[in-house]
């Protein structure tokens, strides 16, 4: 995005931040090989960025909060130690972009809130018991969301909802973990839901439901004991499930 003003903020530290800015503004946060950290950052107007990265360490909290249109969100933990938890929310324009990543250590959470139209989400949760709550209000707005898990007895759970006009949700889960469990929920017209579900130890869970005309949802799930339950209600509307070990 092109800045008229710019004002760069970074910072090495252990304790919690807050900035709070009007437009045309990127604030960086930066803390390295610490534990126990927060970070706070919120932004209004327009045009404006956000850049939060947590590394090496553990239990870590990041919320961004963007009010406004033309707005950028990217948001970074990774581990080893300890949990990680995210809240990312921007509300009241259009046009935002959010990247949020959450690698390593354990007990991942992301609650992630866009209001508008033309919003776009990137989310990827990598290591155990990762778990995201996604909820996307307005149209045109797509959410590509990527769990991986990579321990047993552990589990990946993902819950998306999409109100308004041609969303589209496009979910990826694997690993080797307990299982993987993902609810989409979208209402009005247009919509398109794809999930694809793989390698999993005790199976693979997936509940769509579409609530409109001319909406689509795939379900591809490729390992044993899965279960999919699709529920449309409306016209015109396509669901495909694929099974296969």
């Amino acid at each position: 995005m092109k800045k008229l003003t710019t004002l760069l903020v970074m910072l090495f530290f252990t304790a919690g931040m807050a900035i709070g800015q009007t437009q045309n503004n990127e604030a960086t946060v930066d803390q390295l090989s610490v534990n126990n950290s927060e970070v706070s950052i919120d932004q209004q107007g327009t045009v404006n960025d956000a850049t939060a990265y947590q590394n090496d360490g553990g239990n870590f909290d990041i919320d961004i909060q963007q009010t406004g249109s033309l707005h950028e969100a990217t948001a970074t933990q990774q581990g080893p130690n300890g949990g990680m938890e995210m809240w990312i929310k921007q509300i009241g324009g259009d046009n935002n972009l959010a990247n949020v990543t959450q690698n390593r250590g354990q007990n991942h959470w992301a609650d992630i809130l866009q209001e508008g139209s033309d919003n776009e989400l990137t989310l990827t949760q990598d290591n155990t018991d990762t778990r995201a709550e996604v909820k996307q209000i307005g149209n045109l707005n797509i959410a590509d969301l990527t769990q991986i898990n990579k321990a047993f007895n552990s589990l990946s759970n993902l819950d998306v909802t999409q109100d308004g006009d041609d969303n589209y949700a496009f979910v990826n889960m694997e690993g080797i973990g307990e299982a993987n469990n993902v609810r989409i929920y979208q209402e009005t017209n247009g919509n398109s839901a794809s999930v694809t579900q793989l390698l999993n130890v005790a199976g693979n869970n997936a509940d769509l439901e579409q609530i409109g005309l001319d909406n689509m949802m795939t379900v591809d799930q490729l390992s044993d004991y899965n279960t999919a339950n699709l529920t449309q209600h409306g016209n015109d509307n396509t669901a495909t499930v694929t099974q296969q070990d």
